[in-house]
């Protein structure tokens, strides 16, 4: 078993790390606790934090500015971003967490709902990283983003086309971005998150079917703890990686890699009892 890490609220980085820092999270309600780490790491850091979502049900925050977005389109976005900066000063920063795609065989899934999943992912991220570079830029400022994809980006996943095609989109993104915008220093790295402690998945959804305990089937023996998380990305958005671009951060305790000479029996898809409704 991998051991523990020090405590939730250990600080890793020097309160002033992240000073000057404005960094907008961009979230979905099922990676709340993710992002909340995410959040409570930047800000002991020293950065502006600001909450960004196209869902209405995210927890009421007061600690940070929480905002939900009006619609996915450019001029709105800018409207909203300069609403946002209102309260945070210039953002220079972006960590975009998209939702989790419910499980589905891909010939059952119809046009409509891969529209809906992809696009609304992908365009987001466009939109976000794009107009926050263009703020950047113009005020000759840098900047840090941060994406968190799956890691069915390079492995698949059954049950999971439209979550693998969004990551692979996002990977490929960041790394193509991180070449254009390292001349105005501007960073882009990615993150693929494992099993997390009070984190929403499919992984987490199947071990609860099953009556099992999720940490034994991970080669680390135990779940991530949030403050991990967060740790890893208030070292990406930090000057201590500021030779860090194009970058993919696993923190997964190994879950990413063959655990096994041989892998236990093959369930597809429709087999899956937690599979949703598509």
């Amino acid at each position: 078993m991998l051991p523990t890490p020090p405590a939730a609220g250990t600080p890793m980085l020097s309160p002033t790390a992240l000073a000057g820092r404005a960094i907008l999270i961009c979230t979905a309600f099922d990676h709340w606790p993710l992002a909340l780490a995410a959040a409570g790491e930047l800000a002991r850091s020293g950065a502006h934090v600001a909450f960004l979502s196209s869902d209405s049900e995210l927890p009421c925050q007061d600690e940070y500015p929480s905002f939900v977005l009006d619609e996915l389109e450019a001029e709105s976005l800018e409207r909203q971003l300069a609403m946002i900066e209102e309260h945070t000063g210039p953002l220079n920063g972006l960590v975009y967490l998209p939702p989790y795609q419910p499980p589905c065989p891909g010939e059952s899934m119809d046009f409509a709902t891969w529209r809906r999943h992809t696009h609304q992912a992908l365009d987001l991220s466009f939109l976000l990283t794009t107009r926050l570079a263009a703020r950047c830029q113009a005020r000759g400022i840098p900047g840090t983003m941060v994406q968190v994809v799956d890691r069915a980006a390079w492995s698949g996943a059954p049950g999971q086309v439209h979550t693998a095609a969004i990551s692979a989109a996002l990977q490929t993104m960041d790394k193509t971005l991180a070449v254009e915008w390292a001349r105005s220093d501007i960073r882009l790295n990615t993150i693929v998150p494992g099993p997390f402690v009070g984190d929403v998945s499919p992984e987490h959804a199947l071990a609860a079917r099953q009556d099992r305990e999720l940490a034994d089937t991970l080669p680390a023996r135990r779940l991530g703890e949030l403050q991990e998380f967060g740790w890893a990305v208030a070292f990406l958005c930090s000057p201590y990686a500021a030779y860090i671009t194009g970058a993919t951060f696993i923190i997964d305790g190994g879950n990413h890699l063959r655990r096994s000479i041989s892998g236990p029996p093959f369930l597809s898809v429709p087999q899956w009892q937690q599979l949703e409704t598509c």
